[in-house]
């Protein structure tokens, strides 16, 4: 019965905790941004960072906003592919 009473309080205290954080939605992606991150919003791209300066250690998330497709997925991958290629560049 104890077993249950703490399982029952843990769950309670981690659902609370993930409702808090609010949802945010940027074009097409929704997403709660992590505590304790600083968030920059510009017209075009939503970036996410944290930085340890003592460490000088430093994470980036940069969320861009969506664009119209040119055609299909070969279309979009040819593109760049064996035209953009030179001899001897690899």
């Amino acid at each position: 019965m104890k077993r249950i009473l703490i399982t029952t309080f843990c769950f309670l205290i981690l659902s609370g905790v993930s409702i808090a954080q609010s949802t945010e939605t940027f074009d097409i992606a929704t997403f709660k941004p992590p505590l304790g991150w600083k968030k920059e919003v510009k017209e075009k791209v939503v970036q996410l960072s944290i930085e340890d300066g003592g460490a000088d250690t430093y994470c980036l998330i940069t969320l861009f906003k969506s664009i119209p497709s040119t055609g299909g997925p070969a279309r979009a991958s040819n593109r760049r592919g064996p035209r953009s290629l030179k001899k001897g560049s690899a």
